[in-house]
């Protein structure tokens, strides 16, 4: 997990010193919460010690040093909840990959939105998809073309297998 402190200032005023946890995923654990009077200054050094978030600040005036902390633990059941996106699967007429695609999600009541390529528009917004793809540079493709958490995949070998993973 992941911990942000941030500042929160509007035009005119200083508005509060804020913390919020978050995975390495960016979905949120524990949303912004107000540190109070505790204040992050710039240049500070902040130590993860077991669950504990510390940093130490001075006052120059009474020559005090302060240790800050922040407890990272967080209770899961305010965890906020993820929106799960549906699945989009781009399918072409007679293709009994993308049958048997679209019927293993009716199946397995995984959410999905069907956008057959002879739409243009559909075509035009797969080959986006495909041209961003980390996985495969390549104009030749095997259909179906899925996009799960914003990533394209497609010319799967193995599709049977790729889409028992979906499942999961």
């Amino acid at each position: 997990k992941l911990l942000l402190l941030c500042t929160f200032i509007s035009f005119s005023t200083l508005d509060s010193h804020n913390y919020l946890i978050f995975n390495t995923k960016g979905e949120i654990l524990k949303p912004a919460t107000d540190l109070g009077t505790i204040r992050l200054n710039r240049g500070d050094d902040v130590v993860a010690i077991g669950k504990k978030v510390l940093w130490v600040t001075g006052n120059k005036f009474s020559q005090k040093l302060i240790l800050n902390q922040i407890d990272t633990e967080y209770d899961d059941s305010k965890q906020i909840p993820k929106k799960e996106e549906p699945i989009i699967v781009y399918t072409i007429n007679g293709c009994g990959r993308c049958e048997r695609t679209i019927d293993f999600l009716k199946k397995n009541h995984i959410k999905y939105i069907e956008k057959p390529t002879s739409n243009k528009e559909y075509n035009s917004e797969m080959w986006v998809w495909v041209g961003k793809s980390k996985t495969n540079r390549t104009r030749n493709i095997t259909m179906p073309v899925i996009i799960k958490d914003e990533e394209a995949y497609f010319s799967m070998q193995n599709l049977d297998a790729f889409l028992i993973d979906l499942k999961e």
